[in-house]
């Protein structure tokens, strides 16, 4: 099968004056059809000039990109809009303009310079437009849409080009996060469906994680990791990336969390989901389970059972229902003794 997009010791920059500065180098990278891939990356890294260079937006400093074994350096104009549908983040202002007849402007590579769309091309636009289950959609001014239905409207303009490369620039920017799961579960669909390659840049981290085929992990060193999710969490440069003193990656869950600053410690006890729930509203809190076992009497002991919860700590006794009672209590404790207490005794006990 041949790749939808081939990258051929590229490099990508940008010209200030005389001047050529490059931000990531020597890429050689390639997308099968049908594959979904996310370009992640830290604000500045270089995801939006990696991807303005394959749409040829702007000119690589060095090397080459081939779509559909193409060099897109010698494409016309509508030869790549045949292979090529790009969906920017901007909100566009495109006055009043039926669904349907948007979505007809992405025929415009294959109507000539007349512009006349023939019955195929109207077939086609539908077809693109049902594709991302819009066609309730097409009688709807565009103008009058919420964020989430344009964005389908948009993907679905470029679709009807018929391309072998779809590329999005932060396609969820602007949605809730309904919008942006469903988001991009179509385009996980569509990528499989249509056999089109489809890249997107995005800083939604987790869903991409969940989602994506392959990853770009874009890094403030102009370095570029290739290669699926878990390749990436493996290897530790998601991690490197993205983690700081005030956040932590966990691979198993696939999530980032935010590191609390420690207050003490506290075990929890119980059975069911509830158990974890409690756990994380006292991780919350800076209460975390110690590093080694320690005597009960000198933790927070939180018990959890269908009914509610109860909390222990040296001669105090609380009790409550809801979670957020139990954040309040766990605020509320008095620990100024309790985590150098719990170190002493480990360090005694060489945990």
């Amino acid at each position: 099968m041949r790749p939808t997009l081939q990258t051929h010791d590229l490099s990508v920059g940008y010209v200030t004056g005389k001047r050529a500065r490059t931000v990531l180098a020597n890429l050689n990278l390639t997308i099968m059809p049908g594959e979904l891939v996310f370009l992640l990356g830290t604000n500045g890294a270089g995801k939006s000039t990696l991807l303005r260079t394959l749409a040829r937006a702007q000119k690589p400093t060095g090397g080459s990109v081939e779509i559909a074994g193409r060099d897109i350096a010698h494409l016309s104009q509508m030869d790549l809009a045949k292979h090529l549908g790009l969906v920017l983040t901007d909100r566009l202002s495109i006055g009043s303009i039926t669904a349907e007849k948007l979505v007809e402007l992405g025929r415009y590579p294959y109507t000539g310079w007349a512009g006349l769309l023939s019955a195929n091309d109207r077939t086609i636009a539908r077809n693109a437009l049902a594709s991302v289950g819009g066609s309730h959609l097409a009688d709807r001014d565009v103008s009058e849409m919420s964020d989430g239905e344009r964005q389908r409207v948009m993907i679905a303009r470029a679709l009807a080009q018929q391309p072998d490369l779809l590329l999005l620039d932060e396609p969820t920017a602007f949605l809730d996060v309904t919008a942006r799961i469903e988001l991009v579960g179509m385009l996980r669909a569509l990528a499989r469906a249509s056999n089109v390659a489809i890249i997107l840049s995005s800083h939604d981290l987790e869903l991409a994680l969940r989602t994506a085929d392959t990853v770009w992990l874009v890094e403030k060193d102009g370095q570029l990791h290739n290669g699926a999710p878990e390749d990436l969490i493996a290897s530790g440069h998601l991690e490197s990336c993205f983690s700081g003193p005030t956040m932590s990656f966990c691979a198993a869950e696939r999530s980032f969390t935010v590191r609390p600053t420690l207050r003490g410690y506290a075990t929890v006890t119980g059975d069911g989901d509830n158990v974890g729930l409690a756990a994380a509203v006292l991780e919350r809190e800076g209460l975390l389970p110690p590093p080694a076992p320690v005597d009960a009497s000198n933790l927070i002991i939180v018990n959890v059972t269908a009914h509610g919860w109860s909390l222990r700590y040296d001669d105090e006794a609380h009790f409550g229902q809801s979670f957020g009672e139990l954040a309040c209590c766990a605020r509320g404790l008095n620990l100024t003794e309790q985590p150098t207490r719990v170190a002493q005794i480990l360090e005694r006990t060489g945990s």
